[in-house]
């Protein structure tokens, strides 16, 4: 039982040769460089020119993201300046309807007034209410 527990370990370890090696142990009183994924010995030259090689792909995606996110933000910021400027055109448009409906109401308020207080008006309606009116 404890052999099986002492190889589990490297059962789980990748063969070098499918290896990218993208970990590194480095022994420091041997001066060895191992990956730590399948155990083999690094040149540390090759390291050092593969970390070169990979922060240069890490920068080249960050710029495409970036790149992407500027472009998202651009498309955002315009269809937000259409939305504004048509939400702006309606209430344009609500506020002229609003004070063209309140001058009507006014007009008529007006005309309702002058139409209760009209002498001719009210002496038709007595007339109207006399003759409605039963003996």
């Amino acid at each position: 039982m404890t052999d099986v527990i002492e190889f589990a370990p490297f059962l789980k370890r990748k063969k070098a040769s499918e290896c990218r090696h993208l970990t590194y142990v480095v022994g420091m009183k041997e001066a060895s460089l191992t990956c730590s994924d399948c155990d083999a010995e690094l040149d540390p030259w090759w390291v050092l020119r593969s970390l070169v090689e990979r922060s240069e792909e890490l920068e080249a995606a960050d710029a495409e993201r970036h790149a992407r996110a500027l472009a998202a933000f651009q498309e955002w910021e315009v269809r937000c300046k259409d939305a504004m400027r048509h939400h702006e055109a309606w209430v344009a448009g609500a506020n002229a309807r609003i004070e063209k409906l309140t001058s009507e109401i006014n007009r008529l308020m007006a005309q309702k007034l002058r139409l209760a207080n009209d002498p001719e008006i009210a002496q038709a309606r007595a007339t109207r209410r006399t003759k409605g009116a039963k003996p």
